[in-house]
């Protein structure tokens, strides 16, 4: 839910979206995202650096 607070026109695909999605038992360890081209790099930075100390 994290991301798509910050970002509400996300897509997460691949085993995370499989997993979190569809109930799978496919794991995986990253994350991968789509993210439109008008979101600003400083933005996802601030996102990732900020997520940092959630972890």
């Amino acid at each position: 839910m994290e991301i798509y607070n910050s970002f509400p026109e996300a897509v997460i695909h691949g085993g995370t979206a499989i997993w979190r999605c569809y109930g799978s038992n496919r794991f995986s360890e990253d994350v991968d995202v789509y993210l439109p081209l008008t979101v600003k790099m400083v933005n996802i930075e601030n996102f990732l650096n900020n997520l940092r100390g959630k972890v």
